[in-house]
């Protein structure tokens, strides 16, 4: 059964939709100042490029994101998820994630992550472990 050309074009969309809501898998995004995912008190300068990293293993629960309530747009802003794939010759390597922001006004905000495998259901209740940080832009 052939595919529709319709269907094949959509498909081959998806790399360059990603690409332009900043996903990557390439390491090639500026990082800026990285912090590790277990700080929870992050101190940066206006305009400065940032972002929190996790070290991931190859298991459900690892797909970071920004959940309510959202950080003010005016202090903190996202730039984008670098995701680095890891060592497949290792078990368990799963790679590196890096969310990365860009400061924005002196203030201070509240940021909330979560690890939502599916964000519904009663995986929503296994894999998450919401977490909140604290940036201070000065």
């Amino acid at each position: 059964m052939r595919w529709p050309v319709a269907r094949a074009a959509a498909f081959a969309a998806v790399p360059l939709l990603l690409a332009a809501a900043g996903c990557s898998d390439t390491g090639r995004m500026d990082h800026g100042t990285v912090f590790a995912d277990s700080r929870r008190e992050l101190t940066v300068k206006p305009g400065q490029t940032f972002s929190l990293h996790w070290k991931l293993a190859v298991v459900p629960g690892n797909d970071w994101k920004a959940v309510p309530p959202t950080a003010d747009p005016s202090v903190v802003s996202f730039i984008g998820e670098d995701r680095i794939t890891g060592d497949q010759s290792h078990s368990g390597d799963g790679g590196n994630l890096y969310l990365v922001f860009r400061a924005g006004t002196k203030g201070s905000t509240k940021l909330a992550l979560d690890n939502c495998f599916t964000c519904t259901g009663a995986l929503k209740d296994t894999y998450h472990s919401p977490r909140t940080y604290t940036v201070t832009v000065g």
